[in-house]
């Protein structure tokens, strides 16, 4: 107490670090003291700041290795403190981190269907481990299959490395290795053709926080390189047989949601920038474009506890092909349009924007502009949940929603009556929402509102700008799998 009667506050400085492990944690390993204070925004002989605490707490939580990570002087120092000297003294920095299990195998699967080429059905699985080499480093092995349809077949293999701190800040190196393989075999009767494309890569890329008040705001470089072969009916007239691609490219993101899995407030914004350099290899030449893809997602409580949310995602992208049209996109950097994260009414990539009518639709575009909106209603509420059905209840959502948009090739540069409101497809439905810790287990039920070929068919060839298109209520009959309706069920929230 001071002599005015009012008790006096003591400005504390940072004083030594102090790295201390809650031992009563499942996983026991340790991390490499350089990358702990790499993440610390505070510096020994500096005042302290609440702010510079939380922020230190958060690159901790972000590296994804602790299950807990908290960051306080250490008040016992004061003891030995006599009252007179307290205000300025270099006051010890407490770090108690919490291990989180290294290991962890995710599995995924998902199903729908192609239209003319029947059900799809595809999962996959992986090995993370959060801590390698005791530096925080992640690895990250995915292995994905598409079996079915027989006629359309997927694999996918991955390999990440992130290593969070390389010497310099707070800057990680975030690296991988990919092998992709797209198989499309002819079908009977449709004009769907074949090809076999094969994609090895390797990409090197960081990322930078740019925000100065939290960890929301980053910007991520990157630089691609691609190996590409494939053959079959239109491998030769649509995709190159064989290319070698290096893409550099950089990203922007803004997350404010509250959620990282099944967000119900805030929003995020994002931005792609990417680029095709030219160039030729034995004869063979490279990819040369530029691309952009602006997206933005909306999340808005309608309740006070999440049980009405209503989302919105938008999305553009536009590619320039600056040196020739036969030099595009690679197959894996191209988009498609149709499916479970897209527009619902449709079965995956089959839609497509393009002057032939021939063009096949999971072959994709070099443009897109999509929008969705959901609302995500719990019919289920409780003030506390004690019993086994409100535990279980309490997770389902009621999802609607409205789906619209496209994709072009490159008719959108010639023919500007292609980007009419006519060529955008649109999907109504309902859907079906259990809310996880690992994510939305979700079944959607998409109908053709409005169909851009106005046919209503299965078809998996583009439509042209010349065509007129139809509403759904002139259509006989209105349900029809494939024709007028798709299903897709998946683990995640569409968007």
């Amino acid at each position: 107490i001071g002599v005015t009667g009012v008790q006096t506050c003591a400005l504390p400085i940072y004083g030594k670090v102090n790295i201390v492990y809650d031992t009563n944690a499942a996983e026991r390993s340790h991390v490499a003291m350089n990358v702990i204070l790499a993440q610390l925004m505070m510096h020994q002989g500096d005042w302290y700041k609440l702010s510079e605490v939380q922020r230190s707490e958060a690159n901790l939580t972000k590296l994804g290795t602790f299950e807990l990570a908290r960051v306080s002087l250490d008040t016992n120092y004061f003891r030995t403190v006599p009252d007179a000297p307290r205000d300025s003294a270099e006051v010890p920095l407490e770090v108690l981190l919490r291990m989180r299990l290294r290991a962890e195998v995710p599995i995924n699967v998902y199903a729908g269907s192609t239209g003319s080429q029947g059900l799809v059905i595809g999962g996959g699985a992986g090995f993370t481990d959060r801590n390698l080499f005791q530096s925080a480093d992640n690895l990250n092995f995915q292995v994905s299959l598409q079996p079915l349809p027989p006629t359309q077949q997927r694999q996918n293999i991955s390999l990440e490395y992130l290593l969070p701190y390389i010497g310099l800040g707070r800057i990680p190196l975030m690296s991988g290795l990919g092998y992709s393989r797209d198989i499309q075999y002819g079908v009977p009767d449709t004009s769907v053709h074949t090809y076999d494309i094969t994609n090895y890569s390797a990409h090197l890329g960081s990322n930078f926080v740019l925000s100065s008040l939290d960890n929301k705001t980053s910007l991520s470089p990157d630089l691609l390189a691609e190996y590409i072969y494939g053959h079959g009916t239109v491998a030769q007239s649509l995709l190159p047989q064989q290319q070698i691609n290096l893409i550099p490219s950089i990203s922007y993101q803004d997350d404010r949601a509250n959620d990282p899995m099944n967000p119900t407030g805030g929003d995020i914004l994002s931005a792609t920038l990417e680029a095709g350099l030219p160039f030729s290899f034995s004869g063979h030449p490279s990819s040369a474009y530029l691309k952009l893809v602006p997206q933005v997602k909306e999340y808005f409580d309608l309740s006070p506890n999440g049980a009405a949310v209503v989302a919105l995602r938008l999305r553009a992208g536009a590619s320039w092909l600056y040196l020739a049209p036969d030099r595009p996109p690679s197959f894996n950097r191209r988009f498609f349009g149709g499916g479970a994260a897209s527009n619902r009414g449709w079965p995956e990539q089959t839609l497509l924007v393009s002057k032939d009518s021939n063009a096949p639709a999971n072959l994709g575009g070099f443009n897109d502009l999509e929008g969705n909106i959901e609302f995500r209603y719990a019919p289920f509420q409780y003030p506390q949940e004690w019993t086994t059905w409100q535990k279980f209840s309490g997770s389902i959502r009621l999802v609607a929603f409205y789906d619209v948009g496209n994709v072009w090739d490159d008719v959108v540069w010639s023919q500007p009556s292609a980007l009419s409101w006519k060529m955008l497809a649109m999907t109504i439905g309902l859907g079906l929402r259990y809310n996880t810790f690992f994510g939305a287990l979700r079944a959607d039920w998409g109908l053709k509102l409005w169909d851009p070929n106005g046919q209503f068919s299965s078809s998996t060839t583009a439509i042209t700008p010349e065509s007129q298109g139809g509403w759904l209520f002139s259509h006989r009959p209105l349900i029809a799998v494939g024709s007028t309706f798709n299903w897709h069920f998946g683990i995640g929230q569409a968007f």
